[in-house]
């Protein structure tokens, strides 16, 4: 029985580009190198947020840090880390943060950086030092 999966790039094409597309088991997985994605995707969003500079700064070194990062981990865990450090930079831009969201991102960041020596390290420093300024109060809008 042949299975036939339709994929909508969106008129787009993958040429050019290190992805690559496998069709098993009745799923679809689409791979490629997440690179500069985590942090041109979150960046805009931090950088224009109005929130104290301190917080800012380190959200951004924190994204270059879990971008370095992801390089080395599996495709897989790549993904979740990715989506860790997207929803802390979801909520620490909001005016009033939900500690709940941001504590369980950065718990998994800090998760993920553990098995990474030296990689990780900043990660887990930077990690700590945005909840740090989350719960102090750090996260109120610049005036």
């Amino acid at each position: 029985m042949t299975t036939i999966y339709n994929v909508n790039t969106g008129g787009g094409d993958f040429t050019g580009r290190d992805k690559n597309i496998k069709a098993e088991n009745g799923g679809i997985a689409i791979g490629g190198d997440l690179s500069g994605n985590l942090i041109s995707g979150n960046y805009n969003k931090i950088n224009s947020a109005e929130i104290a500079p301190e917080l800012k700064d380190t959200l951004l070194q924190l994204g270059e840090a879990v971008d370095a990062m992801i390089q080395k981990l599996p495709a897989e865990q790549a993904a979740e880390v990715a989506e860790d450090f997207g929803k802390l930079a979801d909520e620490a831009v909001k005016p009033k943060p939900n500690q709940k969201w941001y504590s369980v991102s950065i718990e998994g960041l800090i998760k993920a950086a553990e098995n990474l020596d030296k990689l990780g390290t900043p990660v887990i420093s930077l990690s700590r030092k945005v909840l740090s300024l989350l719960t102090g109060g750090a996260n109120k809008h610049a005036r």
